[in-house]
């Protein structure tokens, strides 16, 4: 005599029950899945701005030190360029001022970026649950 298998009969229901909780965790976990994405991207994003913003600071700062030098020769020389030598201590007052503002820039640019992924992922965590 063969051995009959036996079979544990499972209501319809409980199987739609776990097909359909099976079905919410991996959009949950799809969910997870592009937010991160985003992250990283808004983050190298970040990371880019950094770079491009540090690397204008070092040419403004490189300008100011030629500007310096400049208008260190022209004292030598101040009968032949009082006006000029006004013009360019102007000029470096505004290239420091314009540098003070980029740096106030990019620190409100990292806070504001920072605030919006932060936001974006709460309202996403949010919606997932």
């Amino acid at each position: 005599m063969a051995k009959e298998k036996k079979y544990e009969l499972i209501p319809a229901s409980t199987l739609n029950k776990f097909k359909k909780e099976f079905k919410d965790i991996e959009s949950e976990e799809d969910k997870l899945e592009r937010m991160e994405r985003k992250i990283n991207l808004l983050s190298k994003n970040i990371e880019e701005s950094m770079k491009v913003n540090i690397e204008l600071q070092e040419k403004v700062a490189e300008m100011m030190i030629y500007i310096s030098q400049l208008v260190e020769i022209m004292g030598k020389h101040p009968s032949k360029t009082k006006k000029s030598e006004d013009e360019f201590q102007t000029l470096a007052e505004q290239n420091k001022e314009l540098t003070d503002t980029l740096r106030n820039l990019e620190e409100q640019l990292k806070k504001e970026e920072l605030r919006a992924s932060i936001r974006k992922a709460l309202s996403k965590v949010r919606a997932i649950k």
